[in-house]
């Protein structure tokens, strides 16, 4: 319900700022502006079983440069977060290869307990 909602503002807003004379809603490019191209950063996890599931399931959502950033956090912990990006984020991650996610990240990033 509140997705359809923040939809619908969404496109009442559209609608508006449309019918506004004068108005547009793509920005303008100066001849001024300069461009810049950012480098790429890749970041390989640390090597251990399973790696590969870390790399195609996290990277789905999130870059896996945060997974080192983390503190060293306990299996219990480690499992705590793998089922909220699951269970609240939507991950798709099959609990088969979840399970396989945590023994990795306690093991690599954990206390390994």
């Amino acid at each position: 319900m509140k997705k359809f909602l923040l939809f619908m503002i969404i496109l009442m807003l559209s609608i508006v700022l449309a019918a506004v004379p004068g108005r547009t809603l793509q920005a303008e490019q100066k001849n001024d502006e300069k461009s810049i191209e950012l480098p790429v950063l890749i970041f390989d996890l640390a090597e251990g079983q399973d790696r590969d599931k870390v790399n195609r399931y996290c990277g789905i959502c999130h870059g896996t440069e945060y997974i080192p950033m983390q503190p060293k956090l306990s299996m219990a912990q480690w499992t705590a977060t793998v089922t909220k990006m699951v269970k609240t984020f939507g991950a798709p991650v099959p609990q088969e290869d979840a399970d396989k996610i945590i023994n990795y990240l306690s093991v690599a990033y954990g206390t390994g307990k």
